[in-house]
């Protein structure tokens, strides 16, 4: 419980972290995003409702700024593994690192497949503009190292990579979270083929991805 309040730039800073800290608990003890309100996340902490908004605009700017965090977290990790690769690169490798640091951020599955249909609706200009920056630095400076480490790909391929991968892990994660009518017809015997293990699938998606820009270059 926070009683203590922030005013110089490092207990700003502090409280900030504090409170989507606080969202992404409540994200992942909900079954949707909707569930989640401002006030809870202010409830968690023993903050008043507008302290939030001292912070954050809207619940979408808190869960864009969460999104934010674990986006970098991935990339770290995916960056140092790129970068430390001297030779031809492996596809089984390269797929077997994409899927430990997804495991390893499972609360960016969540938000990513709700990054453009909710998140990205309720910010400012501002926001958006800064949010989209980020990205394409990241993308740009990513996909560089994969065109290193897959030497068969041309200049510009490594982010195209690295965008349709993204949208291979919104259509595989919708894919395999069922409903619970979904769920209650997958325990019947003959519907065991619609049962569908995000991980496996994602998987064979990269896979067959690669395979198909390689066969093109």
């Amino acid at each position: 419980m926070i009683k203590k309040r922030a005013i110089n730039p490092d207990q700003k800073e502090q409280r900030r972290q504090q409170i989507l800290e606080a969202a992404k608990r409540l994200f992942h003890q909900s079954p949707d995003y909707h569930d989640v309100l401002m006030k809870d996340i202010a409830a968690s902490l023993g903050l008043t409702k507008s302290t939030l908004y001292l912070y954050f605009k809207t619940k979408e700017e808190v869960f864009l700024a969460l999104y934010v965090d674990e986006f970098r977290a991935i990339f770290l990790k995916l960056d140092q593994y790129l970068a430390n690769q001297a030779s031809q690169g492996s596809t089984t490798l390269f797929i077997e690192q994409v899927i430990q640091c997804m495991q390893q951020h499972e609360s960016f599955l969540k938000l990513n497949s709700i990054l453009h249909t909710v998140l990205e609706k309720n910010i400012d200009l501002t926001t958006a503009l800064a949010f989209k920056q980020l990205l394409q630095k990241q993308l740009l400076f990513s996909g560089a190292l994969l065109e290193h480490y897959f030497k068969h790909f041309k200049e510009g391929q490594g982010t195209e990579l690295l965008l349709i991968i993204h949208q291979l892990q919104i259509g595989c994660f919708h894919a395999c979270s069922a409903s619970s009518v979904s769920k209650l017809l997958q325990s019947q015997p003959e519907m065991q083929f619609m049962v569908l293990d995000f991980y496996t699938e994602f998987s064979k998606s990269i896979r067959l991805l690669l395979k198909g820009m390689e066969e093109n270059n």
